[in-house]
């Protein structure tokens, strides 16, 4: 049986990074300004503290249940981010951890983080540029609209 193990995470990240840097270059653009956000989902705490020694500071979680744990063990120095479907009535748990919201696809969601923020909150709009109706994301069509109701 072989056994194919993963390399360290620093040293992941240090390709990940190297690839940035060469993809940022080649579209004229300064590395860094580029934002590499790991996605934790289903990772240990063990390992976004590994993540964080080598050098990573942004964390994006898709259930709101999970940030909340990880964000409150690790406690403060990391940047999180929301990157699923955000459910209105989790807004505030959502809120308490200071993550950037990645998915605003509606006006009622952006209305009820807009009520629920003690003040500027960072938020994205998702966009569904597949038009496949399991996905979350405003329409192409509509999302001028939804910009100019969350501004």
């Amino acid at each position: 049986m072989n056994v194919i193990l993963a390399p360290p995470i620093a040293e992941s990240l240090a390709a990940v990074r190297r690839n940035i840097d060469r993809a940022a270059r080649r579209a004229g653009r300064d590395p860094s300004q580029v934002t590499l956000i790991a996605v934790s989902k289903a990772f240990p705490v063990d390992a976004i503290e590994e993540a964080r020694r080598a050098g990573q500071m942004h964390f994006g979680e898709n259930r709101v249940q999970e940030l909340s744990a990880k964000a409150s063990e690790i406690g403060s120095g990391l940047r999180w981010h929301f990157v699923g479907r955000l459910q209105r009535n989790k807004v505030k748990q959502v809120l308490d951890t200071g993550a950037v919201i990645h998915s605003v696809d509606r006006p009622v969601l952006a209305d009820e983080i807009s009520r629920r923020a003690a003040g500027p909150i960072q938020v994205l709009a998702e966009v569904n540029l597949t038009g496949e109706e399991q996905k979350g994301g405003v329409e192409p069509a509509d999302l001028p609209a939804l910009v100019r109701h969350v501004l």
